[in-house]
């Protein structure tokens, strides 16, 4: 008897420890999540500039510290739906929306249609009116024995990067973003009230975003490449501090269009990212 109760003792050690390494140090417990047989660790442990992030190397999906419970699994769906589309070469509003569709019908089988509409609804609110921590922008130690990388853009609306050419379109709105990439198509989409001198950055962070979101890694570390590599080509190209006066610049217009395009959402009956409308790229 001493030797089973012992050994019972040990077991809920072992349980302890285990339960232990799942809790983050500021003692928000990470949970398992399965989806398509497939087995996550959704963590919710920290703040999280986009709301949502997935490093699929590690299989843990990162929710931002402040979301609601019930929104947690909706998200992880979101999340891994979404770089599925990104990594076969749609362009991300087109992954967005998908994800989205997604999301939608695993909230209504598990809660019911209305009830798992609302659920959407309710967290879509929720994100779009979350103010995502400011871009920490690192200053380039050094540019000495380096040159910009080439980036062209020829009349007929074509971007050369990396030696491969892409068809520009700039004649469209785009949702939620400045710039966006549709790999299937060849195209890369700036939204067009962008100025020009942003487009060859845009470019590069678009591509360079597309290279490390296929790796598995996840939006944060993709976006912090993509950052750098943007304004080390505009540092390169003009010199350190109107390089960086430039991003800065890009930056804020970016901060100012989201501001006035969920301004605007209750004139436009709310839910753009659910409903497709006619500024949504097409797949």
């Amino acid at each position: 008897m001493k030797e089973e109760t012992t050994n019972q003792q040990a077991t809920l050690n072992q349980q302890e420890l285990l339960q232990q390494e799942n809790v983050p140090k500021n003692g928000t417990k990470q949970t398992s999540f399965i989806y398509k047989n497939i087995s996550y660790t959704i963590d919710s442990s920290k703040k999280i500039p986009t709301y949502g992030d997935f490093n699929e190397v590690t299989k843990i999906i990162y929710v931002d510290k402040g979301a609601p419970e019930k929104f947690h699994e909706g998200i992880a769906v979101h999340e891994i739906e979404e770089l599925e589309m990104l990594k076969k070469g749609h362009s991300y509003v087109y992954s967005h929306n998908y994800a989205q569709k997604k999301e939608l019908a695993f909230y209504q089988s598990k809660y019911g249609i209305e009830e798992g509409f609302k659920l959407l609804v309710d967290e879509e609110s929720l994100v779009l009116s979350y103010k995502s921590p400011t871009l920490r922008i690192s200053r380039i130690k050094s540019l000495k024995n380096k040159t910009p990388p080439t980036v062209e853009i020829e009349l007929v609306k074509k971007a050369i990067y990396k030696g491969r050419k892409y068809k520009l379109n700039t004649s469209m709105k785009l949702i939620h973003s400045l710039s966006d990439l549709y790999e299937t198509k060849n195209t890369i989409y700036i939204d067009k009230d962008i100025p020009e001198k942003f487009h060859e950055g845009l470019v590069i962070y678009e591509v360079e975003l597309r290279e490390i979101l296929k790796q598995g890694l996840g939006y944060l570390n993709a976006r912090a490449e993509a950052n750098k590599k943007e304004l080390e080509f505009y540092q390169l190209k003009y010199s350190i501090e109107e390089g960086l006066k430039i991003f800065k610049e890009e930056c804020e217009l970016q901060e100012q269009m989201f501001a006035k395009e969920i301004e605007n959402l209750p004139q436009e009956n709310g839910h753009k990212v659910i409903y497709e409308k006619h500024e949504i790229l097409p797949a």
